[in-house]
C-alpha cells in the first residue's frame, strides 16, 4: 500500500499490548486502536503505548471503517466470534493461538477467511526463536531419547 499507512486495531491488552503493538509498529503499521473489556485497562494500555483510541467493545473496534486489520489477542473462547466478525467486516485477521477451541471452529474460520478473500493468520510469534530451534534440534538428534511428554513454560515480564 504505497503512500498510505496501514491501520490495525488490537483486541487484548496483555499480550496484545506487550507483543503485538510493538510488532505491528516495527513493520510500519499504525496501531490506531486497542480494546479491553475493562475500561481502565484499555485506557492505561492506550496511554502507555501512545494509541489514540481505545474501546471496551471489540465489535465496535471491528466495525471501524479506518482499520485494515484486526489482531485478536484475547482469551481463546472469544477468538471464533471475533475473527468471524472481523472477516465479515472485510478486515484482515491475525489471531493468537489457539485460534479455535476445536476442529469444527477451525474449519468454520478457515472457510470464512477463504470466502472473505482477506488474509487470516495464526500468531506463532515464538515459533522460530533460537531457544525453540535448539530444542527442536536436540529432539531430532534423539538427545534425550523418545519423547513421551513435553511441557514448555514461557515467562514474560508483564511490566
Amino acid at each position: 500500500m504505497p503512500g498510505s499507512e496501514r491501520k490495525v486495531g488490537v483486541i487484548g491488552v496483555g499480550f496484545g499490548s506487550q507483543v503485538y503493538v510493538p510488532a505491528f509498529r516495527s513493520e510500519g503499521w499504525d496501531v490506531a486502536a486497542i480494546c479491553s473489556r475493562n475500561r481502565d485497562k484499555a485506557a492505561k494500555a492506550a496511554a502507555d503505548a501512545g494509541i489514540r483510541d481505545m474501546h471496551t467493545d471489540p465489535l465496535e473496534l471491528i466495525a471501524r471503517d479506518d482499520l485494515d486489520a484486526v489482531a485478536i489477542a484475547s482469551p481463546p473462547a472469544g477468538h471464533r466470534p471475533l475473527a468471524l466478525a472481523a472477516l465479515a467486516a472485510g478486515k484482515h485477521v491475525l489471531c493468537e493461538k489457539p485460534f479455535a477451541l476445536n476442529a469444527a471452529q477451525a474449519v468454520e474460520m478457515r472457510d470464512a477467511a477463504a470466502k472473505s478473500k482477506s488474509t487470516a493468520m495464526v500468531g506463532h510469534e515464538f515459533r522460530f526463536t533460537p531457544q525453540r530451534a535448539f530444542i527442536k534440534d536436540l529432539l531430532a538428534e534423539n538427545y534425550i531419547g523418545t519423547v513421551r511428554l513435553c511441557t514448555i513454560e514461557l515467562f514474560l515480564d508483564r511490566y
